[in-house]
């Protein structure tokens, strides 16, 4: 499934730096057969950590392109500490 990019009033020049700059809920997370979001990376820490999500789910981001086990996104590391 596609998801579609967040309207252009919704963007902001945040999506081309790093994945996981900033709060803006633009991650969408791929879990047990079911998409879910916009999220922030602060959201998906707090899901990790309390177990909903894990590092082998999939997540999307506008500077991803793809979907990606969030394993791959680093930024994430910071909740498993």
């Amino acid at each position: 499934a596609e998801v579609r990019a967040l309207p252009a009033s919704q963007e902001d020049e945040s999506i081309v730096e790093p994945v996981g700059e900033g709060d803006e809920a633009s991650f969408h997370l791929f879990v047990n057969g079911e998409q879910s979001g916009p999220w922030t990376m602060e959201q998906i820490q707090e899901k990790i950590a309390d177990g909903s999500v894990q590092m082998t789910d999939l997540v999307w981001h506008p500077s991803i392109g793809e979907w990606k086990p969030l394993s791959e996104i680093a930024s994430v590391d910071d909740a498993q500490e």
